[in-house]
């Protein structure tokens, strides 16, 4: 650092270089080089060795900028994107690029107060056994209606919620919500069905997640019995003896385990005889060409006799056409999910569809 440089740590492992007159965008860049070359070297700690990385934003204060805080905020983008980009670089502040992100940014502070304001929702996707065409369970499904921007895709928000930890807390509210919509259904005289709930990684490796399933449970006076947990492959492969450990506990309770988007992740078919699940979702993207292409109908054809052995259902996604629907009753699928049957609905409008027959 030079005599007229400020180093100040904001907080944690955060830290800012505020440099005066820079003179240009190179010198700010080889100043990072020097950080970055400071820190490769290993760092001897409590005789431990400890190898540090650094990911670095750079933001040159212009016109369009109101404030220090605008000038911080633009290196923290900066700063955000050199980290996803696997860390250990720099990256240099640009507004046409970042403009994505700050709206990122304003989503993801407004997400904190989406569900106590009311702007959260759950949509409900039918579930059909495809034997008899009864309906048989639904899939929850988050959804956000922004005051401003209308309804945010479930795939964005989600991901802001998962990568900021905001994920516990609206995992909570949908678990909740759907619980009880679930026992007033059952509360009305409606046959009973099984409600799936989507698990994220980071709420399956939380300790405390039983108990709160638990907490909730007894809140809702829903039987675990008519719970599923959706989780995906990577959620379990993130820390398999972890999961197992939080799979088994809750199954104890009545909790079943379906593994979702079976066949786009990885290393899990080794794990897959030791995991307690109870169904096998064959993900949309391979259902979509059924049954004209001889490599999905390879490929289904095979999950479905990996199911059989294992002693499984197995859920098909995205049903969309009868031709999909005739191949899957044909290879023994036991429960059908898409748009042919229906798209996610309210819990009002499900109201309606729970008397149909759907084949």
């Amino acid at each position: 650092m030079r005599k007229s440089d400020t180093l100040a740590r904001l907080s944690g492992d955060e830290f800012v270089v505020l440099c005066e007159e820079i003179g240009s965008i190179e010198n700010a860049q080889a100043l990072a080089e020097l950080v970055l070359a400071a820190f490769a070297n290993p760092l001897p700690v409590a005789g431990h060795t400890i190898f540090t990385p650094v990911s670095i934003g750079i933001a040159l204060l212009d016109d369009s900028m109101e404030s220090g805080h605008d000038l911080l905020r633009s290196a923290d983008m900066a700063m955000y994107q050199a980290k996803k980009a696997g860390g250990n670089r720099y990256l240099v502040y640009d507004s046409a690029s970042n403009s994505r992100r700050r709206e990122i940014f304003h989503l993801e502070s407004h997400l904190r107060r989406a569900v106590e304001l009311g702007e959260t929702f759950l949509h409900y996707q039918p579930q059909i056994d495809l034997r008899n065409g009864r309906l048989i369970g639904v899939e929850a499904l988050a959804r956000w209606k922004h005051p401003r921007m209308g309804l945010i895709p479930p795939n964005e928000f989600i991901a802001i919620a998962e990568e900021t930890g905001q994920i516990m807390a609206l995992g909570d509210w949908v678990l909740e919500t759907a619980c009880a919509q679930n026992k007033a259904w059952q509360d009305a005289g409606l046959p009973p069905i099984t409600t799936a709930v989507n698990i994220s990684p980071r709420q399956l490796s939380q300790a405390s997640f039983p108990d709160r399933i638990q907490r909730i449970l007894d809140k809702t006076g829903l039987d675990p019995h008519w719970l599923e947990f959706e989780i995906t492959e990577t959620a379990i492969m993130d820390n398999v003896d972890q999961a197992r450990k939080t799979m088994r506990g809750l199954c104890q309770q009545g909790i079943g385990f379906a593994l979702d988007d079976f066949g786009t992740g990885y290393s899990s078919l080794s794990n897959l005889r030791y995991l307690p699940l109870k169904k096998l979702k064959i993900d949309r993207s391979f259902i979509h060409d059924l049954p004209h292409s001889d490599q999905d109908v390879r490929l289904v054809t095979s999950v479905l006799a990996l199911a059989r052995s294992l002693n499984l259902q197995v859920v098909a996604e995205g049903i969309e056409s009868t031709e999909q629907l005739t191949f899957l009753q044909q290879k023994g699928s036991e429960i059908g999910q898409g748009y042919y049957f229906s798209r996610p609905v309210e819990a009002d409008e499900l109201l309606k569809l729970m008397p149909r027959n759907f084949l």
